[in-house]
């Protein structure tokens, strides 16, 4: 594996723009004990970058190239469990994958306040995805398959503001808002099809100090999850989340610490 980088920056300002192309060369050697041919494979991509950069707020955007896992690469069948097969692939491509980010954070010293913003995504050419078939008898069998259309996107907010009481008591609170969309192919039975997941919500989380010497952290994440088939053989999924975390540290006496923490989850796919 080989990778050479060739870029140019420059700054206007307060603004710096970066950008370049990256050379990946890859060089594969797979042998296998129970098969003649070796699996060797070269691989060479040209990858660019781009970076932008204003006081707070950054952006990104590259590509990456992953070669296959020597997992799914295997050319001889794992029969280990009659009822479970797993197959390899040896013509499977690497995954080309875009991925881009936009960041920006703003504090106000002399308020105490913060906002954030944050959205990042991936798309991906070639995904590896496992296909599956099911015979009368129950026997399954999977083989990794190269699928394009798999892509997955993340945002969050966030606000914050911190509340001092002649800095003795200090108390703080932030709400950070959140989502994410995932897409991928499944296939069963040689049947194509899409599995797309959502999920909303917000943490809410607080902090409270007084003196620096209890303090105590509470926060509370709610969160709502679907997931949707194209495929009418399955059934679509809504599930509910709670997460609720306390955090409790006690420094007293002198030179010694109490810190406990305690924490409950609730998933409404889940018997109680």
């Amino acid at each position: 594996r080989v990778n050479s980088y060739l870029g140019l920056s420059y700054r206007i300002k307060q603004v710096t723009l970066s950008g370049g192309v990256n050379g990946l060369w890859q060089n594969i050697q797979n042998n296998f004990k129970n098969t003649v041919t070796p699996l060797n494979t070269t691989l060479f991509h040209i990858l660019p970058s781009f970076s932008l950069n204003w006081k707070q707020l950054s952006l990104q955007v590259n590509q990456s190239v992953n070669a296959p896992s020597i997992n799914y690469l295997n050319p001889v069948p794992d029969s280990t469990n009659p009822f479970f097969i797993r197959y390899g692939n040896p013509a499977l491509k690497p995954v080309k994958r875009t991925s881009f980010y936009v960041n920006n954070f703003i504090f106000l010293q002399n308020s105490g306040t913060s906002f954030n913003i944050y959205f990042g995504g991936n798309i991906s050419d070639d995904d590896v995805v496992l296909s599956k078939t099911i015979d009368a008898n129950g026997v399954q069998t999977t083989k990794p398959v190269n699928a394009g259309g798999a892509a997955s996107f993340n945002v969050s907010l966030g606000f914050g503001k911190e509340f001092k009481r002649n800095q003795k008591f200090i108390f703080s609170f932030r709400v950070s808002p959140y989502g994410s969309y995932d897409r991928r192919k499944l296939l069963i039975n040689n049947t194509v099809s899409n599995v797309t997941s959502y999920s909303v919500g917000p943490n809410v989380s607080l902090s409270l100090n007084w003196n620096d010497v209890i303090e105590m952290k509470p926060m509370y994440s709610p969160s709502i999850s679907r997931t949707q088939y194209t495929d009418p053989s399955f059934e679509n999924l809504k599930v509910m989340t709670h997460y609720l975390e306390n955090e409790l540290i006690i420094r007293w006496p002198k030179k010694i610490v109490w810190e406990t923490n305690v924490g409950y989850r609730y998933n409404s796919q889940v018997a109680p």
